[in-house]
């Protein structure tokens, strides 16, 4: 994640050549309703998290969701939440951890903590569509967080104007990392098998589990 302070400056000074937009937060809201009020959502997505110039890492995912219930799927893990508990299955080492859901967290890698974030949190909201590129047809909200203790300085969020969904969203923290996810695919089917978002302990008789759900 990125620490360079040249970088963190030039980021801030740029939020000051835009003036903060009130009305920018019924987009938010619709951008997020278009995807929290469905009953079904698949997304595919690339991730990039930069900590310095020199470490990045990117990987590529799949959410499933039905219902609250949902899977996020990597080559090297998964993850699979009711709302109520968590099931994280690492593959190289063979093992499951559940965990208690925390109801006023979010987890920011996948596209269900990030919308959760942005749905209970307020924010200063920025018009920043001139960063487009490519002559690319995007709506481009900054959003800064009211919170002064939140982890995370920035959001971007960015909406494909044709589409009306989600084309990236970008994550500042303050610690200089910088996190990227862009949605490759998005689809609202009428129905997704069970398995890709229900946790089974089934499939996973050859993994050593450890519960450290708090009762």
């Amino acid at each position: 994640m990125i620490r360079s302070l040249s970088i963190i400056l030039f980021m801030l000074i740029g939020l000051l050549a835009f003036s903060q937009d009130p009305g920018l937060k019924k987009d938010i809201d619709a951008i997020i309703n278009q995807y929290t009020s469905k009953e079904n959502t698949v997304m595919k997505f690339e991730i990039t998290m930069r900590y310095s110039e020199s470490e990045v890492q990117e990987y590529s995912g799949a959410f499933y969701q039905s219902n609250g219930e949902y899977g996020v799927y990597f080559d090297d893990y998964q993850i699979y939440s009711n709302g109520k508990a968590q099931w994280t299955i690492f593959k190289e080492n063979k093992e499951v951890q559940i965990t208690t859901v925390d109801p006023e967290g979010a987890e920011l890698s996948s596209p269900a903590g990030i919308l959760k974030y942005l749905d209970e949190n307020s924010f200063k909201y920025f018009d920043k569509s001139a960063l487009a590129t490519n002559n690319a047809s995007l709506f481009i909200i900054e959003m800064i967080p009211l919170d002064k203790n939140s982890d995370y300085f920035k959001i971007r969020i960015s909406q494909d104007t044709r589409s009306k969904q989600i084309k990236y969203i970008e994550v500042f923290s303050r610690d200089g990392s910088r996190f990227q996810m862009n949605i490759t695919e998005t689809s609202f089917p009428d129905k997704i098998d069970e398995k890709m978002y229900k946790w089974n302990v089934n499939d996973f008789k050859d993994y050593y589990i450890e519960d450290l759900r708090i009762d």
